[in-house]
């Protein structure tokens, strides 16, 4: 289970919903995962990061079949 911790959770990450035309909202889960993706590869947690990639993976997938 993913734990969600807001504290120092900041990282730059690019937007691409607002270069494919979608509002900000469109990638809100994305972006959380890609910050919890950021935190695991500085704790070098291996598993963690190897279920981050595919659930982000499988997010871009959805979110391109609308």
């Amino acid at each position: 289970m993913l734990e969600q911790n807001n504290v120092g959770t900041s990282c730059a990450v690019p937007n691409e919903a607002s270069a494919e035309g979608g509002t900000n909202k469109d990638n809100e889960l994305v972006l959380q995962l890609t910050v919890q993706l950021a935190e695991a590869i500085n704790l070098q947690d291996r598993d963690l990061i190897a279920q981050l990639h595919e659930t982000i993976r499988c997010v871009r997938q959805f979110d391109n079949h609308e």
